[in-house]
Formats: structure tokens, sequence, C-alpha cells
């Protein structure tokens, strides 16, 4: 269901992002900010999203920023208009700033940091990134949105800009008075969240606003969405009368937990019980499985060799490695159990989900 509002643009279209992932869903989201000219100017504003992707070199997962890149416009935005940075390597670049006595906005040690990012490329990108990446490397959310709305700007714009913030927003906006964007406005927005917790954004005095959250709706892709298609299914199935089966995709990140991918891994997490839930249900006509696309050894062609078989060496799912090494298929039933369900019996488990013990 899309919302209505009176003032404002919604072009957020669910039908259309739930088909994204990653990426796509960064380029969906800049795309419909960027059609709306009152959230922004054209070759304005910048949007990001901290995604874990497998390192080039080592396969092992790492996050990465995604960041529109300096120059481009919102609206006609594609994957190729993005950097990406390694987000661990930039936030190494803070001892580097703060041990600097003549550190402050417009200094030449705050200018030294922009070229340094030349050295936390991810994947070798070549697009360059904005100058208001602190802005988003800071702030300790997946999702950042940097915008030049006209209504906030008539805010942001005016002689009591700080006093009007706080009467409108409340406790919701965080105010700070105008700084050049850089790395010292980024550090400043930081330490500002963390004693206001609360606060879903920021508004930049005679610039704009920032806002950020953690959820780009991604519980409504993993696991409404998969709800919602396999229960309809299921509802054809019945009426045919005739066995089918149902797979869905989940991941290896549903039994890990870990830095920086929070509502993506505990959305996986729960996909991987929906499976176990809908087989109880729908069975015996219906067999529902899962299968998690980076722990496919032989034959995938989505994920490298190499870097699959270094993400089960780092999930420690050592029974399947071993059982690698030595020439064998991976076992699903073994895989199963290391989800961290064992109080399932053996027979039970076959009977109720058949091949979909290979959920990891």
């Amino acid at each position: 269901m899309n919302k209505q509002f009176k003032f404002v643009k919604y072009l957020w279209r669910d039908e259309e992002a739930e088909k994204l992932e990653g990426m796509d869903r960064l380029v969906y989201r800049s795309n419909r900010l960027g059609d709306d000219l009152t959230l922004t100017n054209t070759g304005g504003g910048n949007t990001s999203s901290k995604l874990m992707e497998p390192d080039p070199l080592t396969g092992a997962e790492v996050e990465v920023l995604w960041i529109k890149g300096s120059g481009g416009d919102l609206r006609t935005a594609k994957r190729d208009g993005f950097a990406s940075l390694y987000l661990d390597k930039v936030r190494a670049m803070k001892p580097r700033y703060l041990n600097n006595p003549e550190r402050g906005p417009k200094t030449p040690v705050e200018d030294e940091m922009y070229p340094m990012y030349n050295h936390c490329v991810y994947n070798l990108n070549p697009r360059a990134c904005s100058i208001d990446t602190p802005l988003h490397t800071f702030v300790p959310y997946k999702h950042v949105d940097h915008l030049h709305p006209n209504a906030v700007i008539a805010i942001a714009a005016s002689v009591n800009q700080e006093r009007l913030t706080k009467e409108i927003f409340g406790d919701e906006m965080i105010y700070v008075p105008w700084q050049r964007p850089g790395f010292d406005i980024g550090l400043m927005i930081e330490s500002l969240i963390k004693e206001n917790p609360q606060a879903k954004g920021v508004v930049l005095g005679h610039h704009g606003m920032s806002s950020w959250n953690n959820n780009d709706k991604t519980f409504a892709i993993n696991v409404t969405g998969a709800y919602i298609v396999a229960d309809e299914a299921n509802k054809i199935f019945k009426r045919q009368g005739l066995p089918a089966n149902i797979v869905l995709t989940t991941s290896a990140n549903a039994v890990v937990a870990k830095k920086g991918s929070l509502a993506y891994d505990t959305s996986k997490a729960a996909a991987n019980h929906l499976v176990r839930e809908l087989a109880v249900e729908m069975s015996p006509l219906v067999r529902v499985n899962a299968v998690a696309p980076a722990t496919v050894v032989k034959g995938s062609t989505m994920f490298p060799r190499d870097r699959v078989i270094a993400s089960l060496a780092k999930y420690s799912i050592e029974f399947a490695m071993a059982r690698y090494r030595g020439g064998g298929a991976i076992d699903p039933l073994a895989t199963y159990r290391a989800s961290g369900y064992r109080q399932h019996k053996a027979e039970e488990r076959t009977a109720q989900v058949g091949v979909a013990a290979g959920i990891v």
C-alpha cells in the first residue's frame, strides 16, 4: 500500500522495490528522491547504503559504503554513478584527523583527508566520492539520504533556524550550524547522534538535511513478501491437488551475528524459520525448501568457488568444510544442524521439511 500525502510526493512503489536488493535498491531509492525537485536540485544531494560485499582479493565479506558519486544526479543515477569505499578503512582515518592539533573546518588538515579516500576504494571503482562522504560514513545507520528540500531550506536559511528546528521537529532532528561539508562536520554529527540516539536526522544550517535508518523495508521483502507469495501459491496447489515444491532464498548471514547488517541478517534468520513453519503447514502435499547462494560450493555461477569456501570457513561450518575437503558433497542434514536447531529429531525433520534440511 502506498502512502498519500498532501504537500509532498511519495514516489516509492513497493511492487517495484520488492524485486530489488542491495545496490539496485539504492539506485531505485535515489532515482525516486531525485524525481521530486522539491527535495533536491539537479546534481545535488547524495544517498548511501552500507552493504556487505565480497572482497575481490580474499572472498571474505566486507562492509562497503556505496555513495552517490561527485557531480552525479540522483534522478538519473545508475549503478556506475556510485562510489564504493571500504567502510572500515574510511573510519580508520579518524585518528589521523583527531590527533592533529591543527584540525578544524576548512583547515589544511581537513583538506588533506579527501585525497585519502583513494586509498579506501573498493574493487577499483573509478567513481570519485562526494565531499559529503563523512556525513554518511560516521552516521551509525545503514541507509543515509542527504537532500535539500525546499521546506527544510526555508527553516535552515531563516534567522531563527535553530529555534524553529526544535519547535517543529522536537528531539527527532538534530541541528548543526553552517559548516563546510567535510571530515569535521561528519565527526560532529556522529557525536551528536550518540548524545541523541532517538534522532532520525539532522538539519544543516543554510544547507539542507540528512536522514537515516537501518531498515530499508528489508523485512517486508525477505519475510513478509516471501510469506505472501508462498501462501498464495499454496492455495493454488491445494486446488490443483498436485504435489509441488517451493524454494525460498535465505543466506549464510542468518546464522552469524555481526555489525553492519543487522536488519538484513535478522530478516534472513526470520526467513529461515519461515521456511520451517511453511514446511510444517503445507506438508505433505507441498515441500518447502531454501537455498543460501553463498554456501553452494559446486556448480554455482553466482559466487566464485574460493569465495564460498572462505565464507564457510569464516562461519565455522567445519563439518561441511571437512566433508568438502574429503571429496564428498556437503551434507544438508548436517548443515541444518549448524543453524542451531538440534532439538528437532532427524526423523521428524525428514518427514516435515524434506531437503529443506539444507537451510543455512
